[in-house]
């Protein structure tokens, strides 16, 4: 069995979810050496990450439209 070789890196972000695709991306145009690594071989075509919580929620000003 053959070992895969990689380039040595700087940093290994795990999650390829919205904040770690961020920080590797942010990283990479700094020039460090960055693997992302994520247990899902693809995402959608359209990535959305959206969460509010209830006390997010009761912060937002309300608008008569």
């Amino acid at each position: 069995m053959q070992t895969p070789t990689h380039p040595s890196v700087e940093v290994i972000v795990v999650g390829a979810g919205l904040a770690g695709t961020a920080v590797a991306a942010v990283l990479g145009r700094q020039g460090r050496r960055v693997i992302l690594v994520d247990p899902r071989p693809s995402y959608p075509p359209v990535f959305k990450a959206e969460k509010i919580d209830q006390e997010q929620v009761q912060g937002c000003p309300r608008r008569r439209w």
